[in-house]
């Protein structure tokens, strides 16, 4: 397994050295600047590949808060969790960074075990939703290919439910259930090798996500009998 790569963004060279020391013995490949305009050249290297960005609020030019909006505004990054650290507690300081996006509102100082513990749980869902983004891919490309399958289907019934938010790990899941759903039937109805009335019932989110409108959907279908 790769190294995780994570951008360490912070104004003061001295707090640059505390995280390395820090995060030395969990074998990260670190990447540290100085301030908000290098983070961003940074990321916006080609094959850049930041798994996180651990990033400090109070800098001059651009800040953590400018920064952050600018990760979160851009569907290049936005899927990257970034971990604010930062001497700006006040109540209102904190809605406004969780607002803008932060996986997490690290205050200063801070022990470098709680640091290391919200490094891993950032990772793990940085992990989990990519592997949710590549099983959804693979069963979206197998849907639209559904015009060319053996099988017979009389009619499919599509029911309308509340669309789910793209950005959401639970949505997702259930998106995935959904066209799983439809792939099981299919194949079900090959086993069987007769002629079958099939009724399912998916996610208007789900079929979107294969890139066709339920009515195109049913039209392709429909059309293999």
């Amino acid at each position: 397994m790769s190294k995780a790569k994570i951008l360490v963004v912070d104004d003061e060279p001295f707090n640059l050295d505390i995280v390395g020391e820090y995060l030395d013995e969990m074998d990260f490949n670190l990447v540290m600047v100085e301030s908000g305009e290098a983070a961003w050249d940074e990321l916006c290297t080609p094959d850049s590949n930041f798994d996180l960005v651990l990033l400090d609020r109070m800098m001059p030019g651009m800040d953590g808060i400018m920064l952050l909006r600018n990760i979160k505004a851009d569907e290049r990054f936005r899927a990257i969790p970034v971990i604010m650290q930062t001497a700006a507690t006040s109540p209102e300081q904190v809605r406004e960074g969780l607002a803008a996006g932060a996986f997490y509102y690290l205050t200063k100082p801070f022990e470098g075990e709680a640091l290391q513990t919200i490094i891993r749980s950032a990772l793990d869902d940085m992990r989990v939703r990519r592997e949710l983004t590549a099983n959804l891919a693979d069963h979206a490309h197998a849907l639209a290919c559904l015009g060319e399958g053996e099988f017979v289907v009389r009619s499919l019934d599509i029911e309308y439910l509340k669309p789910a938010r793209l950005d959401d790990a639970l949505d997702v899941d259930l998106r995935l259930e959904a066209l799983g759903g439809v792939q099981l039937m299919l194949r079900q109805s090959v086993r069987r090798g007769d002629e079958t009335l099939v009724t399912a019932r998916v996610q208007l989110a789900a079929v979107s996500a294969a890139g066709m409108k339920p009515s195109e959907l049913q039209k392709r279908i429909e059309s293999a009998y």
